[in-house]
């Protein structure tokens, strides 16, 4: 048994999924990892064995700053034909990640004490990113349909007649991670005339909506205004796999231009990107297909589990996509003091305080991630998970 990672952080204190992820319990329902026999491992050694046949030399020479080139002209097809966003390649930038993506727009945009807008709850790699900087993190509630405009828009208001107008609006608006909604479209539009009216750039994180159970996916922020001050992150790492640390981001012409100055020389893995291309330039439509109906199944699993194990007066959401379940339980439940006695019995999950902008928010709440185990383990984990609660009279 692996001992208990968590205890000797604070509640205050968010725990990244990086972190998280170096010892994990049986039943993984903590970091949103794909699901291990999805990873194309026959794929990715073919395209990797026809690249480095026809570029390997090249691997002596340090990349490109931005990233490999025609891995770039790959995102810039896949944008334009997916989420409508028209761009060159060379508008482009490939990361280690999104959080790469994420923490250049911090260290550009931000300086200590300035204001960030936020869902309530949000990704808890982001608010590490942007507490690094100092940043202040300002958190709008939302429903399953997003976040509340009117909130939004009189904090706004309220922050700017007080000397702290936002620098930022960050928003994941596809399978929100943790909360797993889809911000709808007329949301979307009054967001951009937010955006615009008050000169406030908006960070849209895409990072998961390839993982669509449903079907069509609802149109980019980006995409519903060009002359909008959007900044668009994507990833590979959902899709094809976290370990090999590739995303991507593009911006208007301003931001790029600063961005490429603080541009390592090196630019981003070489061997990873090879790899990427060439699997994705005949597979990747195909695959995210398979995976999707992996995932779904999973999420149905977790979903039956928690109908059958936790009592009417607990709440979950039902994404159409992504890897989270966010649960609500009873008021008086504690999920922080849960987590350490959850991992001690082999079951993994994060407490809700971990994605709160206030850092305190959250305590009956948490999030369930359903990639990583077989249908039949999300099912005993969830079981062992409620009789933790049961046990704390939470149920």
């Amino acid at each position: 048994m692996t001992k208990n990672i968590f205890k000797n952080f604070s509640n205050n204190s968010p725990v990244g999924e990086s972190f998280v992820s170096v010892q994990r319990a049986k039943y993984d329902f903590a970091v949103a990892y794909p699901d291990p026999e999805s990873i194309p491992i026959e794929g990715l050694t073919n395209s990797i064995s026809e690249a480095l046949s026809t570029e390997g030399k090249d691997l002596a020479i340090y990349p490109d700053k931005q990233g490999y080139p025609p891995l770039r002209e790959f995102v810039a097809e896949k944008l334009i034909s997916e989420r409508q966003i028209s761009v060159e390649p060379n508008e482009i930038v490939l990361t280690s990640g999104s959080n790469q993506a994420i923490y250049m727009t911090a260290e550009i945009l931000l300086d200590p004490g300035d204001v960030v807008i936020t869902d309530e709850f949000l990704y808890s790699g982001t608010i590490n990113i942007f507490q690094r900087f100092g940043a202040t993190i300002f958190g709008i509630p939302s429903n399953n349909l997003g976040i509340d405009l009117e909130n939004l828009e009189k904090n706004i208001k309220k922050l700017t007649s007080e000397g702290n107008k936002p620098k930022l609006i960050y928003l994941i608006p596809t399978f929100q991670n943790p909360q797993g909604w889809s911000l709808d479209i007329d949301k979307r539009k009054q967001i951009i005339l937010i955006s615009k009216k008050y000169s406030i750039p908006i960070l849209e994180d895409d990072c998961y909506v390839d993982l669509n159970f449903d079907g069509e996916n609802l149109p980019s922020i980006k995409s519903l205004d060009p002359e909008c001050d959007v900044i668009y992150v994507g990833s590979f790492s959902k899709i094809i796999a976290p370990g090999m640390r590739m995303g991507f981001f593009t911006a208007p012409e301003e931001f790029l231009n600063r961005l490429r100055r603080i541009l390592p020389s090196g630019g981003v893995n070489q061997f990873a990107s090879l790899a990427i291309y060439h699997y994705s330039k005949n597979s990747l439509p195909s695959h995210i297909e398979s995976i999707n109906k992996i995932l779904l199944n999973k999420k149905n699993t977790m979903i039956s589990a928690l109908q059958e194990n936790f009592g009417n007066n607990t709440k979950w959401s039902n994404p159409n996509g992504g890897l989270y379940i966010w649960v609500e339980l009873p008021n008086h439940s504690d999920t922080s003091i849960a987590q350490p006695i959850a991992f001690n019995q082999e079951v993994g999950f994060l407490p809700g305080v971990l994605f709160a902008a206030d850092g305190f928010s959250g305590k009956n709440k948490m999030r369930l991630c359903f990639g990583f185990n077989k249908p039949e383990e999300i099912q005993d984990g969830i079981k062992k998970l409620s009789n933790v609660f049961y046990e704390l009279d939470y149920l």
